[in-house]
């Protein structure tokens, strides 16, 4: 049986955009070889995104759109313009399945009785799927993606440790979001940079996979011990069901993965302490989901982070 990849290469569409990817290298090519600056390109970009890695949580939406447009600019370049690249011939199953969701999706935005609110949701997810194939196609390597996890995690950590002072000073809720049941309780909820609580939720579960990774990636403990226990603390001082119910979801992915390794590296006596665990988990755990709600934001984010990387 032919695997997905097999069948894109086979298809009338990959052979016609396959075509116009080639011809517009052979058209820039005089261009491109004569050219100082783009030898530099994968490299510009390369560092680019760790500092955008790295100043993510500290950026306001519009200054986040810009960054991603230049980030897509540049990664468009380098990407159909080199003459070594082949965008369309290197396309991995899982970005095609990827890519047929997108078209499902867009499919399902003429149809929405709601086009407007429809197409913004849309957009967004485009958004999500640009930055996929930008993080997947620049960190190939390993080198360079411990340095994109090393970038989220000193980030994390100083996100965290403004968390922790908001908690220790109780600090007031922003009028945009205030939550008079909290606010009645005397609760304090934090909000670090992104200015409410659920937006900090949703970002810290999206990125705790990889600090709680750096735990293994990296000799020192110091630093990643730190961050792992402040962002969880900052998710809990959030007080953000939807958050409470991504880090679950989030931690049990990241379980999975972790276990299937240990699994295949362990002896016997490993693998039925990980099952006994992995079954106490589950029995222990209180599964009452109709208290708790997740945006599609917060829960793509998520997602979409642990589907670069893993």
């Amino acid at each position: 049986m032919n695997s997905l990849v097999d069948i894109w290469k086979e298809s009338f569409t990959f052979k016609v955009l396959n075509k116009i990817e080639i011809g517009i290298k052979k058209k820039f090519e005089p261009i491109i070889t004569s050219s100082f600056l783009f030898p530099f390109f994968s490299f510009i970009l390369e560092y680019y995104l760790y500092i955008f890695l790295f100043l993510l949580p500290f950026l306001s939406s519009g200054k986040i759109a810009i960054g991603i447009l230049v980030a897509a600019i540049l990664w468009a370049v380098d990407t159909f313009l080199s003459k070594d690249k082949r965008f369309f011939e290197n396309l991995d199953n899982f970005t095609i399945l990827y890519i047929i969701f997108m078209l499902i999706n867009l499919i399902a935005t003429f149809f929405s009785p709601y086009f407007s609110s429809a197409l913004t949701g849309y957009l967004k997810f485009g958004v999500y799927f640009v930055m996929f194939l930008i993080l997947k196609d620049t960190f190939k390597d390993k080198e360079k993606r411990k340095r994109a996890v090393y970038a989220i995690l000193l980030s994390t950590l100083i996100l965290s440790m403004y968390c922790l002072y908001q908690w220790i000073i109780k600090v007031p809720p922003l009028a945009g979001w205030e939550d008079p049941e909290f606010a009645e309780a005397g609760v304090a909820r934090v909000y670090g940079t992104l200015l409410n609580p659920n937006l900090l939720g949703g970002y810290l579960i999206g990125v705790f996979p990889f600090v709680l990774s750096s735990l293994f990636l990296f000799r020192s403990k110091s630093i990643p011990l730190i961050a792992s226990i402040l962002s969880f603390l900052s998710i809990i001082w959030s007080y953000s069901r939807g958050a409470y119910f991504g880090f679950l979801v989030s931690m049990l992915i990241y379980v999975f993965f972790f276990g299937q390794v240990l699994w295949q590296l362990g002896n016997k006596k490993t693998k039925k302490i990980d099952a006994y665990f992995g079954w106490y988990i589950f029995a222990s755990g209180d599964w009452d989901f109709s208290k708790l709600s997740l945006s599609s934001e917060e829960s793509l984010l998520s997602l979409h982070f642990m589907g670069t990387f893993f």
